[in-house]
Protein backbone atom coordinates (compact mmCIF):
# COMPACT_ATOMS: atom_id res chain seq x y z
CA UNK A 1 0.00 0.00 0.00
CA UNK A 2 1.09 3.48 -0.72
CA UNK A 3 1.36 6.77 1.66
CA UNK A 4 -2.06 8.54 1.54
CA UNK A 5 -0.46 12.29 1.48
CA UNK A 6 -0.84 13.59 -1.78
CA UNK A 7 1.92 12.97 -4.66
CA UNK A 8 3.93 10.53 -2.80
CA UNK A 9 4.67 6.82 -3.87
CA UNK A 10 6.49 5.76 -0.55
CA UNK A 11 5.20 2.31 0.87
CA UNK A 12 3.17 3.20 3.84
CA UNK A 13 4.65 2.98 7.22
CA UNK A 14 2.24 3.57 9.79
CA UNK A 15 -1.81 5.02 10.03
CA UNK A 16 -1.36 5.08 6.33
CA UNK A 17 1.61 7.65 5.75
CA UNK A 18 5.07 6.75 4.73
CA UNK A 19 7.64 6.93 7.34
CA UNK A 20 8.84 10.94 6.37
CA UNK A 21 5.28 11.96 6.63
CA UNK A 22 5.03 10.11 9.45
CA UNK A 23 8.11 11.74 11.30
CA UNK A 24 6.30 14.92 10.13
CA UNK A 25 2.46 14.79 10.12
CA UNK A 26 1.93 11.68 12.18
CA UNK A 27 2.26 12.04 16.13
CA UNK A 28 1.42 15.14 18.25
CA UNK A 29 3.96 17.56 19.05
CA UNK A 30 4.81 17.99 22.71
CA UNK A 31 2.72 20.11 24.70
CA UNK A 32 4.71 23.13 25.76
CA UNK A 33 3.66 25.44 29.06
CA UNK A 34 3.24 28.93 27.42
CA UNK A 35 4.03 32.01 29.44
CA UNK A 36 3.14 35.29 28.03
CA UNK A 37 5.07 38.13 28.86
CA UNK A 38 3.90 41.09 30.44
CA UNK A 39 3.31 44.16 27.54
CA UNK A 40 4.69 46.57 30.25
CA UNK A 41 6.49 46.04 33.83
CA UNK A 42 4.67 47.28 37.00
CA UNK A 43 7.55 50.25 36.71
CA UNK A 44 6.54 51.20 34.05
CA UNK A 45 2.59 50.53 34.93
CA UNK A 46 3.13 52.47 38.37
CA UNK A 47 4.49 55.40 36.14
CA UNK A 48 1.69 55.33 33.73
CA UNK A 49 -0.55 55.45 36.68
CA UNK A 50 1.54 58.72 38.07
CA UNK A 51 1.49 60.12 34.40
CA UNK A 52 -2.39 60.02 33.60
CA UNK A 53 -3.32 61.23 37.58
CA UNK A 54 -1.05 64.55 36.53
CA UNK A 55 -2.50 64.91 33.09
CA UNK A 56 -6.19 64.74 34.98
CA UNK A 57 -5.05 66.91 38.05
CA UNK A 58 -3.73 69.71 34.70
CA UNK A 59 -6.68 68.82 32.73
CA UNK A 60 -9.02 69.95 36.22
CA UNK A 61 -7.15 73.15 36.21
CA UNK A 62 -7.35 74.25 33.30
CA UNK A 63 -8.73 72.41 29.89
CA UNK A 64 -7.52 74.88 27.30
CA UNK A 65 -4.67 74.28 24.84
CA UNK A 66 -1.43 75.77 25.80
CA UNK A 67 0.20 75.46 22.51
CA UNK A 68 -2.77 76.83 20.01
CA UNK A 69 -0.94 76.71 16.61
CA UNK A 70 -2.88 78.67 14.25
CA UNK A 71 -5.16 76.85 11.65
CA UNK A 72 -5.08 73.36 13.14
CA UNK A 73 -5.75 74.14 17.35
CA UNK A 74 -9.15 72.67 18.57
CA UNK A 75 -9.02 74.47 21.84
CA UNK A 76 -9.61 72.24 23.92
CA UNK A 77 -7.09 69.83 26.32
CA UNK A 78 -7.18 66.48 25.09
CA UNK A 79 -3.57 65.37 26.47
CA UNK A 80 -0.13 66.90 27.40
CA UNK A 81 2.99 67.44 25.00
CA UNK A 82 6.37 66.74 26.53
CA UNK A 83 8.94 69.65 25.29
CA UNK A 84 11.65 67.27 26.04
CA UNK A 85 10.79 63.93 24.32
CA UNK A 86 8.77 61.49 27.05
CA UNK A 87 12.11 59.44 28.97
CA UNK A 88 11.43 57.60 32.15
CA UNK A 89 13.20 60.79 34.36
CA UNK A 90 11.06 63.11 32.69
CA UNK A 91 7.87 61.65 32.36
CA UNK A 92 6.21 62.96 35.27
CA UNK A 93 8.20 66.43 35.12
CA UNK A 94 5.22 69.05 35.46
CA UNK A 95 7.79 71.72 34.04
CA UNK A 96 8.15 69.43 30.82
CA UNK A 97 4.49 69.07 30.05
CA UNK A 98 2.50 71.27 27.83
CA UNK A 99 -1.32 70.64 27.54
CA UNK A 100 -2.49 69.93 24.55
CA UNK A 101 -5.03 69.02 21.81
CA UNK A 102 -4.45 66.42 19.75
CA UNK A 103 -4.46 68.52 16.32
CA UNK A 104 -1.49 70.71 18.07
CA UNK A 105 0.32 67.50 19.33
CA UNK A 106 0.16 66.15 15.44
CA UNK A 107 1.22 69.24 14.01
CA UNK A 108 4.50 69.55 16.58
CA UNK A 109 5.24 65.87 15.32
CA UNK A 110 5.03 66.35 11.69
CA UNK A 111 7.15 69.79 11.85
CA UNK A 112 9.93 69.49 14.41
CA UNK A 113 11.95 72.04 13.25
CA UNK A 114 8.82 74.92 13.33
CA UNK A 115 8.38 73.66 17.01
CA UNK A 116 11.98 73.87 18.14
CA UNK A 117 11.87 77.51 17.08
CA UNK A 118 8.56 78.25 18.08
CA UNK A 119 10.22 76.96 21.79
CA UNK A 120 7.31 73.87 21.62
CA UNK A 121 9.95 71.16 21.15
CA UNK A 122 13.65 70.54 22.41
CA UNK A 123 16.06 67.63 21.48
CA UNK A 124 16.18 64.52 23.84
CA UNK A 125 19.59 64.83 24.42
CA UNK A 126 20.02 68.35 25.42
CA UNK A 127 20.69 68.79 29.56
CA UNK A 128 17.16 70.07 30.77
CA UNK A 129 17.97 73.16 33.74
Amino acid sequence: MQCQFPLCKQHEYKNGLCINHHRIYGSNPPVRNITTIPKKSKTQKELDDEYHALIYEMRKESDKCDIKIKCVCTGTMEGGHHIQKRTRKNMCDRSNILRSCNACNSWIETHPLEAINLGLSISKHKKQN
